[in-house]
């Protein structure tokens, strides 16, 4: 019997230890969590679904997110590849709807395909993000989503 398939990857939790434990039990459940049939790990509702992707709040937001959401391919795919021009437009139409339905001014969208290995995503299937924090100011600094590995060092300049 072979081994059970791994969707999850808890080193990407980083600190964030309540959101390690549920990555932790998802593992364990050897199911991909972003998949609709077992989106039951998920404490936020969804907010918008189409017959491509659904929209929800991330439960386990990046540091001085203001918003930040979750834009999940409702079949499960994990490569860039395998997604549909259609879906591509549906992408567009939901990030276009999240902005207009939380009048966001501005933000930032990225997604992560691929093996986990590379893009320090938490769950192997094809996702992405938008995310807002808030306006720069004098005591403000950057959100710092973690998207992939380098060889150096990244070091902020003061």
């Amino acid at each position: 019997m072979g081994a059970k398939r791994t969707f999850v990857d808890l080193d990407a939790a980083g600190p964030r230890h309540e959101y390690r434990a549920i990555l932790a039990k998802i593992k364990k459940d050897a199911v991909c969590p972003f998949c609709p049939q077992n989106f039951k790990y998920h404490t936020r509702p969804i907010l918008h679904e189409t017959r491509h992707w659904l929209s929800t709040e991330n439960f386990a937001p990046y540091i001085g997110t203001k918003h930040q959401f979750l834009l999940l391919h409702k079949k499960h795919i994990e490569h860039l590849t395998e997604m549909s021009p259609a879906a591509w437009g549906e992408l567009l139409k939901h990030a276009q709807w999240l902005c207009k339905k939380y009048d966001l001014p501005a933000g930032s969208i990225f997604m992560r395909f691929g093996d986990v290995k590379y893009t320090n995503a938490s769950v192997a299937h094809l996702h992405a993000q938008l995310l807002i924090g808030t306006k720069r100011a004098k005591k403000t600094f950057p959100i710092a989503p973690p998207l992939g590995f380098s060889t150096k060092p990244y070091i902020p300049k003061k």
